[in-house]
Parts: C-alpha cells; sequence; structure tokens
C-alpha cells in the first residue's frame, strides 16, 4: 500500500507501533517538512509510556504470599497446653498460645479440639453475659485473645495485607446473639479502640448447628512495614453476648497475607529490562 500524508499524520498522532514506508520529502509543503523523520519523533513519544509501562508491569510482578498460617491439623497441636504451630507461611510464626480469659468460667471452656481440629470458644468463657464481655474493651480486662507472633528474617521488607480466618458456631442456643474477633497487634497499645479490624457473626435462629465456616478478612494495610529482622504480635480478642455453655463457637485456618517490597534497585532493573523488551518488539 503506497503511504501518503495522510497516512504518515495518522501514525504520528496516534503513536502507532507501524513504521510508514519510504516517503520523498523533497515535495512536501514546509509545513510537513518540518515534520520530518516521524519515526524519531514517534520513538521520543513513547519511550516515557513505554517506561512506565515496563515499571508497572514489573511491580506487578510482586505477588501477594502466605506469611504464616495455623490450620490445627493433628500433628500441630497440644490439646493439654492450648497451644498451635505453624503449619505454613514463608516467614517464622511463633505458637499460638491463649490469653487467662480471666472472667470465664472455667479453662475447660476453651481450648483446641482434637476432634472438631479448630478453636473453640464456649459462650460463657469469657464472662460474656449481658453484663461483662461482650465489647472489646472487656475482652481486653479478660485477656480474652488468642496470640501468636510473627518474625521477618527473609532479608526483605514485606507490607501486610490481610489477616483470615473461617468462623462458624455449634449448637446455637440463643437467638440474636454475636460472637466478634477483633484484631489487634504490638504496632498499637492493646486498648480499645486500637483494633486493625473486627468480624461478627450473627445468629437468629435457636437450636441451629451451622457448621458451615464463613470467612472472615481483616483488613492490614493500617499496619506499618514489616520491616527485616522485625517481630509482630498479633492478637484476636474474642467476645460474645450470651452466657451459655453448649453456645460454641469455632475458628479454623488463621492465615496472615502479604508481600515482598522489591528494592528500588531491583525495581529499577526491572524496569528497564521490560522496556528494552517493548522496544525490541517494537521494531
Amino acid at each position: 500500500m503506497k503511504t501518503t500524508r495522510k497516512h504518515t499524520y495518522a501514525a504520528l498522532l496516534l503513536g502507532s507501533a507501524i513504521e510508514p514506508a519510504k516517503h520523498n520529502y523533497k515535495n512536501d509543503s514546509p509545513s510537513f517538512k518540518k515534520l520530518a523523520k516521524p519515526e524519531k519523533i514517534m520513538t521520543k513519544s513513547i519511550l516515557p509510556v513505554a517506561f512506565a509501562g515496563a515499571l508497572a508491569a514489573s511491580i506487578s510482578i510482586t505477588q501477594a504470599a502466605t506469611l504464616v498460617g495455623y490450620d490445627f491439623s493433628s500433628d500441630n497441636i497440644n490439646t493439654t497446653a492450648k497451644t498451635a504451630t505453624q503449619t505454613s507461611g514463608d516467614l517464622d510464626g511463633g505458637t499460638l498460645a491463649f490469653g487467662t480469659f480471666a472472667n470465664g468460667e472455667g479453662s475447660a471452656k476453651y481450648g483446641i479440639s482434637s476432634t472438631w481440629l479448630s478453636l473453640f470458644f464456649r459462650t460463657n468463657s469469657t464472662g460474656a453475659d449481658a453484663a461483662s464481655g461482650d465489647t472489646l474493651a472487656e475482652a481486653i480486662s479478660n485477656n480474652a485473645y488468642v496470640t501468636f507472633d510473627l518474625t521477618n528474617n527473609s532479608g526483605s521488607d514485606y507490607s501486610l495485607s490481610s489477616l483470615t480466618f473461617d468462623i462458624w458456631n455449634q449448637n446455637e442456643r440463643a437467638a440474636d446473639s454475636f460472637f466478634s474477633v477483633f484484631g489487634m497487634s504490638d504496632q498499637s497499645p492493646f486498648t480499645d479502640g486500637n483494633e486493625f479490624g473486627s468480624f461478627t457473626v450473627t445468629d437468629t435462629t435457636v437450636g441451629t448447628s451451622a457448621i458451615t465456616a464463613n470467612p472472615a478478612s481483616l483488613n492490614l494495610s493500617s499496619l506499618s512495614t514489616f520491616t527485616n529482622g522485625s517481630t509482630i504480635v498479633f492478637r484476636l480478642y474474642v467476645a460474645d453476648d450470651t452466657d451459655l455453655e453448649l453456645n460454641i463457637y469455632r475458628v479454623d485456618n488463621i492465615v496472615v497475607n502479604g508481600a515482598v517490597i522489591p528494592e528500588p534497585s531491583s525495581l529499577l532493573l526491572s524496569g528497564l529490562a521490560g522496556l528494552a523488551l517493548i522496544l525490541r518488539r517494537r521494531r
């Protein structure tokens, strides 16, 4: 196809990757001659865009990762000590353990089930009647929590994205009751109002046994960068508005998610490599 001025102008305006055919500029008007060597103009104009695209592509290579996970399988739990060890994750997770549940009605009211392979909380474990234990402030006062720490010795900094878990009710005994989990970390004091997120299960029907887990996700983006060589302590405080032994809530599959923060030099090299690849394909 013969290339006309119209085609060449369109290529210039649209930033097309298609190089126009050889063109004789001798007979062009003065205004058009100013646009001589449109191929160079196109290359200069696409360089910033191409570099930005390459840099964005290099950033997108970083994928979310499981930093630590606890799934309470039979080989990582101690039902007597009420502890569990890490079962997955790229970083070092400490032993998961319970608080003292100071206002509860006995240590047998909470723990780790070897049958259900999950954490369990009877709703009389937290001192949780209508007058006590149904708010975060009361849960903190009662030391009603599960805790674990996470250490970063990877050599890289991480961003923290979410803390997820499954939660469900077994043997619902009170209509319109609720059970709440509040996420906190030692990046802020363990006081009311410093939670990074919460999740509440509300049950409306007495006598149900809803063993289908509710997936919960708490956003960790408010937490600071998890730098190499540091440790963070997580606590999941629990509270409810009933005081019944047979009203049981279970929690399983606790996971902290995040991603490596690329070093600036690595990011620049990735961007340059991507740019070189783009320019090579445009030839």
